[in-house]
């Protein structure tokens, strides 16, 4: 730790800001590009534990024709984004960085059935009275409109849903699941390597969606003795092993994340991040992270101690974490890591740390990275010792100047006590 203070005083810490370009492709319509001021924000959520896909929330504001004709043509209509950050300088507003890609792509909406808008002709009329001939058209009148759409990435949906029915005879899990992905067209996977590398000698894909089929194999067979975590990021896929290290990584990838607790760092407010070999150092201040010990309701509302029953086996495993009450759960298959994995999740729930962050560069905020926390405030200590991973995050950005200010949350999962 004495080491990771010395480099924290001698680096600068970096401030990020966010800019955001969308267009929206309507068949049979030119494109229409917002602009700065109908673009009032977005929310980003990574549920690492609980889902599988980012969820993204786009607001602007449009007119109501332009809403009209996205709703008409729901199953056609695309959204480019183009997410964008760099270092913001505080002593030069001129100062030009590079820019480094957060997301980008095309995005398809998920548009609930809705009832056609009545209004349509009317406000059309209203348009062309106050001489505006084109729907796309916006004034300061739209600015009551604000619409909010929940975006996914279309390559990513088309991977996710697409079926791969095969019966593929003595096959390790790892080979199965680089048929699977191949098929169903993922590309830039990241997969710590399998602890379990039995031969199967007859292994059915079964005819559901391909996500649904690596929750099914995963579950079945047992993957990695802490658990697998599978995420369909923008631009990468991770099936990664639930421990406290990280295991699979890209090319110069940092793998490490040290998140540091201070009131001011030489002399100004907390804040901010910089990378430094193959590491990256977050500041926050001490009145944005929170310790959650919740063994205590998981315990009386699912038992905090299991007894396990396998329906294939008739086998029963006792496990204990160290709750008042018990609770049976039934699984199925020849997952022979369920016991550790278990143990495992009870564990971590003793020691869960929220924290917020503002101005840094999320993108490294990946479920593959080992995740640690220090600081130079003594009293905090027992709260943050041992090695952490990542279990969620989310993300809000805030329109200032045409630019947008970061707010993250992340969520830390303590897996080692050293």
């Amino acid at each position: 730790m004495a080491q990771s203070l010395q480099i924290i005083d001698q680096e600068n810490w970096k401030l990020y800001e966010y800019m955001l370009d969308v267009t929206i492709r309507i068949p049979g319509k030119k494109d229409y590009k917002l602009n700065d001021i109908q673009i009032e924000g977005i929310y980003l959520e990574k549920d690492y534990d609980n889902d599988h896909l980012p969820v993204l929330m786009l607001d602007a504001n449009i007119p109501k024709l332009v809403e009209a004709m996205i709703i008409k043509n729901k199953n056609d209509v695309t959204f480019t984004l183009n997410f964008t950050n760099c270092v913001k300088d505080t002593d030069d507003l001129e100062a030009q960085y590079d820019k480094k890609t957060v997301f980008s792509g095309v995005f398809t909406p998920i548009i609930p059935d809705t009832t056609p808008d009545q209004e349509k002709t009317l406000r059309k009329l209203l348009k062309e009275a106050d001489g505006k001939t084109d729907e796309f058209d916006f004034s300061m009148d739209d600015m009551a409109n604000k619409v909010t759409f929940i975006l996914i990435k279309k390559e990513t949906s088309t991977a996710a849903k697409t079926i791969v029915n095969a019966v593929i005879p003595n096959v390790t899990l790892l080979e199965a699941t680089s048929f699977l992905l191949s098929k169903a067209g993922c590309k830039n996977v990241l997969m710590s390597s399998l602890d379990n590398t039995d031969i199967i000698p007859e292994l059915v894909l079964l005819p559901i969606p391909m996500l649904s089929e690596l929750e099914y194999l995963i579950n079945y067979y047992g993957f990695h003795k802490e658990g697998t975590q599978v995420f369909m990021d923008f631009d990468t896929m991770y099936i990664n092993r639930m421990g406290d290290k990280c295991t699979a990584w890209k090319r110069n990838e940092p793998k490490t994340v040290n998140i540091f607790i201070s009131e001011a760092i030489r002399g100004r407010a907390a804040g901010g991040s910089f990378e430094k070999g193959n590491e990256v150092y977050i500041s926050i201040n001490q009145d944005s992270y929170t310790v959650i010990d919740g063994s205590q309701a998981l315990d009386q509302i699912e038992g905090q101690n299991v007894t396990l029953l396998n329906e294939d086996t008739t086998q029963i495993t006792n496990i204990s974490g160290g709750g008042e009450f018990t609770t049976v759960k039934s699984v199925t298959g020849h997952n022979k890591y369920i016991d550790s994995i278990t143990a495992l999740r009870k564990k971590e729930s003793t020691r869960t740390i929220q924290i917020f962050a503002s101005n840094i560069d999320m993108t490294e905020l990946t479920p593959n990275k080992q995740y640690n926390i220090i600081t130079n405030d003594s009293e905090i200590i027992d709260d943050i010792t041992g090695t952490f991973r990542i279990s969620s995050m989310s993300l809000s950005v805030l329109k200032q100047a045409g630019k947008f200010m970061p707010l993250t949350s992340v969520t830390l999962k303590r897996v080692s006590e050293s």
